[in-house]
């Protein structure tokens, strides 16, 4: 699979932004800002050491940017971009350039809708896997799953699996429809 091939001017039939809408992933982002924030604001302003064994003020500081700062930007800009085109499945991540991922439909033998359990099988939510099982789905549960010819499986998760669906099976041989 070639994870760098390059979108041409192509008609897109399908497109897919999904965003982080899990509640405790939320409360988890804002409650460990708020921390970074309380923290540099008693150590930095009112000068008050935290903790038994305080961080040095640059330690406070570089906390306070990583947890206060970075992590919920990186958190509000997280999504999976996925397009369908004459060509392929395209995946991306607009804040991962790691995350990046072609896949031709000459390679996929099979595709269906499928609701998976993503702590169960594949480790939780995320670009997820090992070796031929792998997972791209940011939220949710149901997505579509695919077989490729070379036997490895790959599970991308989905806000509207039937439109999805639909874009794809035009293009694939062999197809399987089982929710």
């Amino acid at each position: 699979m070639n994870q760098d091939h390059v979108m041409k001017n192509t008609f897109i039939e399908f497109e897919e932004k999904q965003w982080l809408n899990q509640w405790w992933v939320w409360l988890i982002v804002i409650a460990t800002s708020v921390g970074a924030w309380y923290t540099a604001y008693i150590q930095l302003i009112e000068k008050i050491p935290v903790g038994t064994n305080p961080a040095s003020d640059l330690g406070v500081v570089l906390i306070w940017i990583g947890f206060g700062i970075l992590f919920p930007v990186f958190m509000i800009t997280s999504n999976m971009h996925t397009i369908v085109d004459q060509d392929g499945i395209h995946l991306s991540s607009a804040n991962c350039i790691f995350i990046r991922r072609f896949i031709p439909f000459e390679s996929i033998q099979q595709v269906h809708i499928r609701t998976c359990n993503p702590i169960l099988e594949y480790g939780g939510w995320g670009n997820r896997g090992l070796g031929r099982k792998k997972a791209y789905l940011i939220h949710g549960n149901v997505g579509l799953h695919l077989v490729l010819k070379n036997g490895a499986t790959i599970f991308i998760g989905s806000d509207n699996p039937e439109e999805f669906l639909s874009a794809v099976q035009s293009h694939v041989t062999e197809k399987t429809f089982v929710n």
